[in-house]
Formats: structure tokens, C-alpha cells, sequence
């Protein structure tokens, strides 16, 4: 989970949520300048990030319900698998989806992006031991910012290494941060 909203954000908090009754607990990743969260994962082992993409179209459907006041935590309060939050997703009415997409994964190993396509969402699951997201559209890139260099060298990185470690993902994460 790599915040590196923009240059002047140096802000970056580490949130905990205790659980409560009717939510799990969570640990949320963000800015002190803002309230809602980036990214973060629950006591149940469900992660999420997420990635700022070109608005598209999406529109609010009559057969899904409202979330006012929608935030990505609501997710991590009530779901416990990648699959239970691509069901809350496709419940709600959610906003979020207009100029975002969701990164999943659970513990598991399940993994899936969420992306709005044309007035509704699409999953793209993990296909083999590796699933990477950027600031593009995975399943169109055509409908904003094509493929970016941080997408081909986070891929290039975790594909021409089978040694899995922190200071993997420490040499990523320096090779594509903004």
C-alpha cells in the first residue's frame, strides 16, 4: 500500500478502528488531512487499496440501494472475503466508482480489482501468484491514461523474482513511487 498521493503529502497516519458490535476492527492507511481512509485491512485478513483513475461514466442504478456517506472502510467493517466485498459492492450505489478503483485481497489469497465499466462494475481477478494496479483502467485502458511505467516495472520487479521479501517490495516500491 503505497501512498504517494502527491508529492506534498508527507501527512501519512495509520488509523486503528477497534472492533465494535457488528464491525470488525481495522487498521486504515491514509492522510491526517483527510478522514477517509486509502487504503487499510481488518482483523478478518481483508485488504483493500485504492487507486485514483479518469472519471467515467458511471451512473446510480434503481436497482441497488444508496450508501450516503460511503467510505471504503464500510467494507472492512462488515466483509471478511474478497468475494463478500465484490457483493457489497454490487449492492450499493457507491460514487466511489466514478474516478476510483478498488484493489482487493483476503487471506485467502483471493485478489480482484473492482472497476466501474460503463454504468457498472467489473471484477478482474488475480490470474497466477501475482496481481498488479496503478492509476489505470485495467480492463480498458482506453478510457484514460494507457498503460504507466510504474505498472511494467512493479510487473517486471515481482515476475523476475521468486524470493518473496521486505526488501523486495521496499526496492518496488522505491523503483515506482511518484
Amino acid at each position: 500500500n503505497n501512498e504517494d498521493y502527491y508529492p506534498a503529502y508527507t501527512d501519512t497516519v495509520v488509523r486503528v478502528r477497534p472492533a465494535s458490535e457488528g464491525s470488525y476492527g481495522c487498521l486504515l492507511v491514509g492522510f491526517n488531512r483527510q478522514t477517509f481512509a486509502m487504503g487499510g485491512i481488518n482483523d478478518q485478513g481483508l485488504f483493500f487499496d485504492s487507486f485514483s483513475v479518469p472519471e467515467c461514466n458511471w451512473e446510480s442504478s434503481a436497482d441497488k440501494e444508496d450508501f450516503p456517506g460511503f467510505r471504503l472502510e464500510n467494507i472492512l467493517e462488515v466483509c471478511v472475503t474478497v468475494e463478500d466485498a465484490i457483493a457489497f459492492c454490487r449492492r450499493y450505489n457507491l460514487r466511489y466508482f466514478t474516478n476510483n478503483h478498488l484493489f482487493l485481497a483476503d487471506r485467502t489469497g483471493k485478489a480482484a480489482v473492482i472497476e466501474c465499466v460503463y454504468g457498472d462494475i467489473e471484477v478482474i481477478w488475480k490470474q497466477g501468484d501475482i496481481q498488479v494496479v496503478t492509476n489505470f483502467f485495467l480492463l480498458y485502458p482506453e478510457r484514460g491514461q494507457l498503460l504507466c511505467w510504474r505498472y511494467d516495472t512493479g510487473s517486471a520487479m515481482l515476475s523476475n523474482n521468486t524470493d518473496i521479501s521486505w526488501e523486495l517490495f521496499r526496492s518496488i516500491i522505491d523503483a515506482v513511487h511518484v
